[in-house]
């Protein structure tokens, strides 16, 4: 990988002249989140015993993504650069590139359970109403938040409405006062 901008760029231009865009945001985005979150997802890509072709034929076989000849491509170089932070930089630029190019900004919506499609179509309009700005919302389950929400914007911005949150604020107030 070169620049990380100019190589989302060039990705960003192959996967909308293939008209894969949307297919290969989504698998880059499930790759980084498994990547962070998963330790046997982890364990597959930095498998040394398996073949680069077995790992890659075991990352596609996961349901979460999708078919797609451009993220076919991009696997490979994905699995054996087995670096956290370049795989989130370059997810993290390939989304300002299509946020840029698409006129609008991606936010990360987690919950501690998925949310109903009403709900969440209600949380991006407000968003979109209070940033001024058409919203692309990511939303993800994180089980351990118990309860709530935690909203997560471009600029690094935490809106944290998680029971997890108030838990933790509670058991230091508690602490304090002994």
């Amino acid at each position: 990988m070169g620049s990380p901008r100019l190589d989302a760029l060039k990705l960003y231009n192959r996967a909308v002249a293939l008209g894969e865009l949307s297919v290969v945001e989504d698998n880059l985005f499930n790759f980084s989140s498994l990547y962070q979150t998963n330790y046997e997802f982890r364990h597959l890509v930095r498998q040394s015993g398996l073949s680069l072709e077995d790992r890659v034929k075991g990352v596609l076989s996961l349901s979460c993504f999708k078919k797609s000849s451009v993220f076919e491509t991009l696997l490979p170089i994905l699995i054996e650069s087995r670096d956290l932070e370049r795989t989130q930089a370059f997810n993290d630029n390939f989304t300002k590139v299509v946020d840029e190019k698409l006129g609008r900004v991606t936010v990360l919506l987690t919950s501690a359970v998925a949310l109903p499609d009403e709900s969440v179509k209600s949380i991006q309009k407000d968003l979109e109403r209070i940033l001024n700005n058409k919203v692309h919302l990511r939303h993800v389950i994180e089980e351990n938040l118990v309860a709530g929400i935690v909203i997560r914007l471009p600029n690094g911005k935490i809106y944290d409405f998680s029971l997890k949150k108030e838990l933790a604020e509670f058991k230091s107030f508690v602490l304090e006062k002994e």
